[in-house]
């Protein structure tokens, strides 16, 4: 469990609740909460959620190759090159370079019995 006044993380979030809060507003509003309020809230750990590209391609090909012919994946497979897995995945990477692409999990505890400044 951690005190509000040493959460250095850029948001928090309330369990069950799905909006993530700044940190600032907060500490801001901390005080100003009832002792029910204060309940559940916690640090976050951001994760940036990714796309490989050798993944998507395979998913696909196969989809291709259930409606296509045998062996038909493999044989798109055997024509991709590094270099064009290359220039899609760094496609795929400026897609998720987006803030929506950022998941916020729950991380420490904020004990709500402390104060924003002692």
């Amino acid at each position: 469990m951690i005190d509000i006044k040493d959460v250095k993380c850029k948001n928090c979030i309330q369990t069950g609740n799905t909006v993530v809060t700044a940190t600032e507003d907060l500490k801001a509003d901390w005080k100003h909460m009832i002792e029910e309020e204060r309940q559940n809230w916690y640090t976050t750990k951001e994760v940036r959620a990714k796309l490989d590209v050798k993944d998507i391609l395979e998913h696909e090909f196969e989809n291709l190759e259930d409606e296509g012919y045998e062996d038909m994946a493999e044989k798109l497979w055997s024509d991709v090159t590094d270099e064009q897995l290359e220039r899609l995945q760094n496609v795929l990477d400026d897609i998720m370079s987006s803030p929506a692409a950022v998941v916020f999990y729950e991380h420490v505890k904020i004990n709500p019995d402390s104060e924003v400044r002692k």
